[in-house]
């Protein structure tokens, strides 16, 4: 079984973090029918590949938003220990028809001088404000190498 523990730290002003080159990093999106294991995955993927990740699910879906945290959980096992970050927030996107919808948000990226990595998605010089999600009560844990500070999602059946 997995347990997550979520903490928020102090750290970047958003004025701080919004000044990130965002277009740097792809966007996977959770759907009600994304697969969490191919989200974890995806995330892992990309945050090796680029240094960071943007994921978006519905806010008002509860389904969504569940899979994109689990998926958060799920990095480190299925990404062999990769340790990860987040920022959430909320905003809006297009719901395809013309209107727009709350969206749940998630950057995810390698941690501040955690392991030494470098962020290649992020302009941050200093630790940031960040939920950590981690895998069996690891959570937190700086030193834990098991350890996922939210996340993810898988581009099927998502947010557009």
């Amino acid at each position: 079984p997995r347990a997550l523990r979520i903490r928020a730290v102090s750290g970047e002003t958003w004025p701080e973090f919004n000044a990130t080159d965002f277009s740097r990093t792809r966007l996977l999106k959770a759907g009600e029918m994304t697969s969490v294991k191919d989200l974890a995955l995806s995330i892992g993927a990309e945050v090796r590949k680029l240094g960071a990740v943007a994921v978006h699910a519905y806010a008002d879906s509860f389904a969504c938003v569940f899979i994109a945290v689990k998926a958060a959980a799920s990095v480190p096992t299925e990404n062999r220990g990769l340790e990860v970050e987040c920022v959430p927030s909320f905003g809006w996107s297009s719901d395809g028809a013309g209107g727009r919808s709350r969206s749940f948000r998630l950057y995810v990226r390698r941690p501040a001088g955690g392991d030494g990595s470098s962020n290649s998605g992020s302009k941050r010089t200093r630790s940031r404000r960040h939920s950590s999600v981690g895998v069996n009560g690891g959570g937190g844990q700086t030193d834990s190498s098991a350890e996922s500070n939210c996340g993810g999602s898988g581009d099927r059946d998502g947010v557009k």
